[in-house]
Parts: C-alpha cells; structure tokens; sequence
C-alpha cells in the first residue's frame, strides 16, 4: 500500500485491523512517525529513495527514527522505488548514508537490502543471505559498497555460476 504520511498510515491501520492481513507500505516517508503502530499491526515497510531535499523537508524524514523503528522489530526494506521512477545506485547511497548517521550498521543495512525483502516475497527460503542451502547469488566488490562510493563490482554469481568478471 503506497502512503506517504504517518495520517495516511494510521488511517489504512485502523481500517484493516481485524482482517488478518499482512499490510506492507511502500513510499512510507513518515513511518518512523507511526513506528509503534506499525510493530503492534506486524506491517512491513519498503522504502525508496530519500535523495530530494523536498521530500525531505515536506516529510520531516527522520532518519533516526527509521533506524529505531527497524531496531524494535518492525521488517524495514530498502528499494530503489520513487513516486515517479525508479532510481540508481547512487540513491541506495544516499539512503544508506542518511540511515547509517542514524545509527544503522552494516548489518542492519544488508539486512533492510537483502533478508527482510526475502522475507517480505516469500522467498527467503532460496534467497536474501549467505548460508548453505540457499541460491548463491552474489555479488564481490574491491570495497564495502555500503560505505565506499567508488567500491567496484569485480565478481557477479547467479546460482553459483559467474556471469560477470571484472
């Protein structure tokens, strides 16, 4: 469910509790306000890109919230999904670095980039970690991508098999 603001949020919690429903928002720009409200209704939140300063100021994005909220249990997912596009990434980034002054580790960051969506589609049982069993899908960098900009992909492995290399 696409919305935006923490009213927006709170009004799609009130209306479908009761149901049983696992409720997932997208474009959640203020979730962070309404963090409580959604650990008590299980729901999970994909954000997209928070590269505009306008969405940043129009939201009062609180990136220390984000990170608490995530912290408490509620599955946070990172994508690069936009109102209008979707965004390179240079946006992931961006929002890894506002997350990360918010308090965010490594861990967690991976965690919002790779097991929480797993999870969320219903495939965590092939992919989104590093343990036996499952798709080995990686990717191999020369740097940790999360905090190095100019980190260059050198290796790419889709089931195993290398499909790219620098």
């Amino acid at each position: 469910i696409s919305a935006e603001t923490a009213a927006e949020m709170e009004s799609v919690l009130h209306a479908l509790s009761g149901y049983g429903l696992k409720i997932v928002f997208t474009l959640a720009h203020q979730a962070g306000k309404v963090a409580a409200s959604l650990k008590a209704a299980h729901a999970s939140v994909v954000f997209g890109e928070f590269t505009r300063e306008s969405s940043m100021a129009i939201y009062d994005i609180d990136f220390k919230q984000i990170v608490d909220m995530a912290k408490s249990g509620v599955e946070v997912c990172l994508s690069m999904l936009a109102p209008d596009m979707v965004y390179g990434r240079e946006s992931y980034w961006w929002t890894v670095a506002k997350l990360m002054k918010g308090g965010a580790d490594d861990k967690m960051v991976l965690k919002m980039l790779g097991e929480n969506p797993a999870k969320l589609y219903g495939v965590a049982d092939r992919i989104g970690m590093i343990k036996p069993g499952l798709d080995a899908d990686l990717v191999i960098y020369d740097g940790n991508p999360i905090k190095e900009v100019g980190a260059r992909l050198l290796v790419t492995m889709i089931n195993g098999t290398t499909v790219y290399s620098a």
